[in-house]
């Protein structure tokens, strides 16, 4: 029998929003369900070492950021990045309207990203920021050390 994976709105239709801005609420993050299969994975892994899909590069150690890089995707976004960005920007939208009630602010954030993108350009942004980026992933060990260990160019710069 043939594995059958439902579309990725099926899938985000799954998602327990509840539980995410509970997570949001105790710490920067939350832990959604394997949202894309391996096959949609590998899919994007694949685009890393081309240029083309990437409007930019950050190579972590130039900014004390500890070991490895990442690149940030160019216009148009993958179909599965921008499918991805457009469905998860409304829920998100929802939990960041509780906590702006929360502060008691008013600001808020429009219920779609289409919209969102227009109240950016109206307040003369060039974009909204770009978060949508593949990350490769660097050796967890190169990290730690990195991030004990002082820098050469510090070593040098002290020694002087």
């Amino acid at each position: 029998m043939a594995w059958y994976d439902p579309p990725l709105a099926h899938r985000l239709n799954d998602v327990d929003w509840t539980h995410a801005a509970s997570s949001l609420r105790e710490r920067p993050f939350a832990c959604l369900p394997a949202l894309l299969n391996p096959a949609e994975c590998g899919a994007l892994a694949a685009l890393y070492d081309e240029d083309h899909p990437f409007r930019s590069r950050v190579v972590m150690e130039r900014h004390r950021f500890g070991v490895g890089e990442y690149r940030y995707f160019a216009d148009p976004l993958p179909a599965l990045v921008a499918e991805l960005r457009e469905r998860l920007y409304p829920p998100l939208a929802a939990i960041a309207k509780a906590w702006m009630d929360a502060l008691h602010s008013d600001e808020r954030f429009p219920a779609s990203l289409e919209e969102f993108r227009r109240v950016c350009a109206a307040r003369a942004s060039v974009s909204p920021r770009r978060s949508s980026c593949a990350t490769k992933r660097a050796d967890t060990t190169a990290c730690t050390r990195t991030s004990t260990a002082p820098s050469r160019s510090r070593s040098r710069s002290s020694r002087s």
